[in-house]
């Protein structure tokens, strides 16, 4: 699904600066955010925002950007010269984490969907930081380019979901947006795909899908994008914003969260043996919405078993028909790694029912002679964690 102008989309824009503040002082670094030139004064910005709740028009009337995201966009010959903002800075202290560096001793950063440069204008701040941006929508391309003076050759006019990161970063970097909510899921798993390559993530999306994602084994808003997220990074629910932090005000909540890169390697099943306990509901206990539940359940077919290198990551030869002997080796060791892609296929095919034992809901998959009186499978989906799902997998590879 192509990215498609905010505008059409209805966008709702985040207007409260000690919002985005906020949201930038949540990203990982190891110095203090600094004064630096090249945004407009927020008063002229937001003043327009919050008055009509549409984009501003750029200067120019044509646009000064190229569609090419190999190239980034340049300002136009009738851009005036941007103000140097006024206000202060956040504090030192909120910097203090160590951040993960590029060659040149900064830490990447990809901007996903600046819009009209809420976040964009602190991001400029951050002496510690090579910061880059993807954004879709031309009129938020000119606006951009005739407003911040300082994003010179880092503004690229792409759509994401389809921009070949490795080209603008060789190495790791970490992203940072508020995200469009309709494609919310799509851009999470484009991050999975390329997890190796990005420690951090803090972003904005609606409330429903970031408790969704937080959540813990046992609640009803527990799913797909929970596991296969927390598979490979831990989830922390930062803050809840406001409807009234927009122009125009939606009718949804939403959230702010990080999700920061954990130690896993590689999908390691313990022994086949081991049973699953029951497990009761995390923190985070309010419902989510309906809609909000099937979109974030929704994985297009293409990402199903897709590695951070776009190839099927098989240890075990995993095919659709497993390789029975393969993993029973691999057993006697006391631990086996498992097929990704045969992972996602169980994590996805268990949440289709979720109503549903995963006796029935799994039986797509199981092997012919399976144990069907294993506890596990006495289960609903929601009950696992990301380990259960594993040893489950190895399980019905094993046959």
């Amino acid at each position: 699904m192509e990215v498609r102008a905010k505008k059409s989309l209805g966008q709702h824009f985040l207007v409260d600066l000690s919002i985005a503040e906020r949201i930038v002082a949540a990203l990982n670094s190891s110095q203090a955010l600094e004064t630096s030139p090249g945004g407009p004064a927020p008063s002229e910005t937001f003043k327009t925002l919050c008055s009509n709740g549409q984009t501003p028009q750029a200067e120019s009337g044509k646009s000064t950007s190229t569609k090419a995201y190999q190239t980034p966009c340049r300002a136009s010959s009738s851009a005036e010269a941007a103000q140097t903002e006024s206000g202060k800075s956040p504090s030192a202290e909120a910097f203090q984490t160590k951040g993960v560096n590029s060659p040149s001793g900064k830490t990447d950063v990809l901007e996903i969907g600046p819009g009209m440069g809420v976040l964009t204008r602190f991001l400029l701040q951050r002496k510690d930081i090579n910061l880059k941006m993807v954004e879709l929508d031309s009129e938020s391309v000119d606006y951009l380019m005739n407003n911040f003076s300082a994003l010179e050759g880092k503004l690229y006019q792409a759509d994401y979901l389809k921009l070949d990161v490795h080209k603008l970063f060789p190495a790791k970097y970490s992203i940072i947006g508020n995200f469009p909510y309709n494609i919310s899921s799509q851009i999470f798993f484009k991050i999975l795909d390329d997890r190796d390559r990005v420690p951090e993530v803090v972003c904005m999306i609606q409330k429903e899908v970031a408790k969704r994602i937080a959540e813990k084994p046992g609640s009803k808003t527990y799913g797909i994008l929970s596991v296969l997220l927390q598979a490979w990074y831990d989830i922390e629910y930062l803050f809840t914003v406001e409807p009234g932090s927009f122009a125009p005000p939606p009718k949804v909540r939403s959230a702010v969260i990080r999700l920061r890169r954990n130690s896993r390697n590689a999908l390691i099943a313990k022994p086949l043996g081991t049973q699953i306990t029951k497990r009761g509901a995390g923190p985070i206990t309010e419902q989510a919405d309906a809609a909000i539940l099937n979109e974030a359940d929704t994985i297009p077919t293409s990402l199903i078993g897709a590695s951070p290198s776009g190839q099927t990551n098989a240890p075990l030869k995993q095919t659709d028909t497993p390789d029975k002997g393969a993993a029973e080796n691999q057993a006697c060791d006391g631990q086996i790694e498992i097929d990704e892609k045969m992972f996602r296929k169980v994590v996805k095919t268990a949440f289709g029912q979720r109503r549903k034992t995963l006796r029935n809901a799994l039986k797509p998959l199981l092997p012919e002679n399976f144990d069907l009186s294993s506890p596990i499978l006495q289960q609903r989906a929601e009950q696992l964690s990301v380990d259960d799902f594993i040893n489950l997998t190895a399980k019905i590879i094993a046959g």
